[in-house]
């Protein structure tokens, strides 16, 4: 979601017509590179499953 205030509106309005409007949906101000740090993470998972599966090929 990241700084999309946009989005955060619309589940607000959700959570309103749902009649769950006890929460308060506020958005973190680094929460902009959570999305950079998920990448980074699968990067580096993939990167170590697919040397993994390339030294078994040729072991």
């Amino acid at each position: 979601m990241g700084m999309n205030v946009g989005m955060i509106q619309a589940i607000e309005e959700l959570s309103a017509e749902n009649k769950k409007s006890v929460f308060e949906f506020i958005s973190h101000p680094d929460a902009i590179y959570s999305g950079a740090v998920g990448a980074a993470i699968w990067g580096g998972f993939r990167y170590y499953k697919l040397k993994e599966k390339q030294v078994s090929v040729f072991a």
